[in-house]
């Protein structure tokens, strides 16, 4: 039993001593390391069992140290880049903030060189200003004077003006009374004049008057008896042409009367057409303003002084 224990130390040391030579990996096999010694007894099934898990665990130990020390420098990687990067933003902020101290201190001088410029403006302007306003007062004091002068020559004047007025005013005063007067004396003898020229000439035009008024109502009667029958005959043409396109509505009465209002050109052209007083139903009203349109145009008459242009259709059929 010593004897194999004393082989187990010795094979243990000799895997140890040859670790280096082992490929470790997450799924590949371990490599099964056979080591013959002189003269030592063959190991058992059990004891070379227990050598490899012995192995085995020294193994997984060796990978776990070494992922821990892997994970120990990636840490000490990291941490080192982040004391970098803090690093790199301090010296950022710092350039950042001396920038920025720079173009306050520039925008200050900005400033100051602005306000000093603002400052002689105003007082450049100030000095411009009491200038013209040292100008305007002797001007407004010269124009005033000037202004005092011309009202004292203008009133004189005006007072010479109106002198010189009221002694014209009175001199056509007295000319316009001789003038009235001598007008008045004409007038009246005119208007006597007048008078007379206008009775004689009234009663020459009464007479004028009415033989023309004798002389008219002869020709008016004389036209009226000659158109007579051109208008009837006309007045039947159209009542003629206007019952041809009535078209009695079903049911009517036998018997109406309506009035129509017709408005017409000279060519007799209808252009409206109004129902005055109801034929008695609205059916009625609108087959006689139908008829009218149709019949459009009308007859003209055979003498044109009988035309009218607005007639009243007194409508009442057979």
């Amino acid at each position: 039993m010593a004897l194999a224990a004393h082989v187990a130390i010795v094979l243990l040391l000799v895997v140890v001593l040859d670790l280096p030579k082992l490929q470790l990996g997450g799924k590949k096999k371990i490599e099964t390391i056979e080591t013959v010694i002189s003269d030592a007894p063959v190991l058992t099934v059990t004891e070379r069992n227990q050598l490899n898990r012995e192995q085995q665990r020294r193994l997984q130990e060796l990978e776990r140290q070494r992922k821990a020390e892997a994970e120990r420098q990636r840490k000490i990687v990291e941490e080192k880049k982040r004391k970098e990067e803090a690093q790199r933003k301090l010296e950022a902020e710092k350039q950042r903030k001396a920038e920025a101290e720079k173009q306050r201190k520039a925008e200050a001088a900005r400033k100051a060189e602005e306000a000093k410029k603002q400052e002689e403006l105003k007082k450049k302007q100030a000095a411009e200003a009491k200038l013209k306003a040292e100008q305007e007062a002797k001007k407004k004091a010269e124009a005033e004077k000037k202004r005092l002068e011309d009202e004292k020559r203008k009133a004189e004047e005006e007072r010479k003006r109106k002198e010189e007025e009221a002694k014209r005013k009175a001199a056509e005063e007295e000319a316009r009374k001789k003038a009235e007067a001598e007008a008045r004396r004409k007038a009246e003898e005119d208007a006597r004049r007048r008078a007379q020229e206008a009775l004689e000439a009234q009663m020459a035009e009464e007479l004028a008057a009415e033989e023309a008024a004798r002389q008219r109502a002869a020709e008016e009667a004389a036209l009226r008896d000659m158109l007579k029958p051109i208008l009837a005959r006309w007045v039947a043409a159209l009542a003629n042409k206007v019952q041809r396109n009535w078209l009695r509505p079903p049911g009517g009465p036998d018997y109406f009367e309506c009035n129509v209002f017709v408005k017409q050109l000279q060519n007799g052209e209808v252009l409206e057409v109004r129902i005055e007083e109801s034929c008695g139903s609205a059916v009625l009203d609108e087959s006689v303003r139908k008829a009218v349109l149709k019949a459009s145009p009308l007859p003209a008459p055979e003498d044109m002084r009988v035309f009218k242009k607005e007639l009243i259709f007194v409508f009442k059929p057979d």
